[in-house]
């Protein structure tokens, strides 16, 4: 009689951890889910800022290869920098959405039923491989834009464009 009890007791433990940790455990996952937007948002506006100056200026050459390149390394260095910033955001997301499965499956959510039919679809609780090429159309797009975003303000920068 004991022993079940003490499991009742260690059953009801640890319902009560998850309950504190999985509000934490969403907001890691909105956090991870969210800077890739927030730094695309600052880039992008770094970038069409110093596109609109160089096309609207029209800077003369004097001022050419020192601060070219100041700028060049600055771009691309930020551009890799957001790329690698993404790339570890999905990696964090994937990890935590996969804790967020255990917790789900430990707490039986899974089995949830509204008369014959499962409440929610079995592949929000399969687990996924924590890889760059999981699910790459997501944080892609944003690597993509980064890249493209990068490319275009180097390039206006070297390559004289005229209207």
């Amino acid at each position: 009689m004991d022993s079940a009890n003490e499991e009742d007791k260690r059953n009801m433990h640890e319902q009560e951890c998850l309950k504190l940790i999985y509000p934490a455990l969403i907001g890691e996952i909105n956090r991870y889910r969210d800077w890739p937007i927030r730094i695309l948002t600052f880039t992008s506006a770094l970038h069409f800022g110093i596109i609109g100056v160089i096309l609207l200026k029209n800077p003369p050459p004097s001022i050419a290869f020192f601060w070219k390149y100041v700028l060049s390394i600055f771009l691309l260095a930020l551009g890799i920098w957001s790329v690698y910033y993404f790339y570890r955001c999905h990696k964090n997301y994937l990890e935590a959405r996969n804790t967020q499965v255990m917790i789900q499956k430990k707490l039986k959510i899974d089995e949830w039923y509204i008369g014959e039919e499962k409440v929610f679809p079995q592949k929000w609780f399969e687990k996924v491989c924590v890889s760059g090429f999981e699910r790459w159309w997501g944080w892609g797009f944003y690597c993509f834009y980064a890249s493209g975003m990068t490319i275009c303000a180097i390039l206006v920068l070297w390559v004289k464009i005229t209207t």
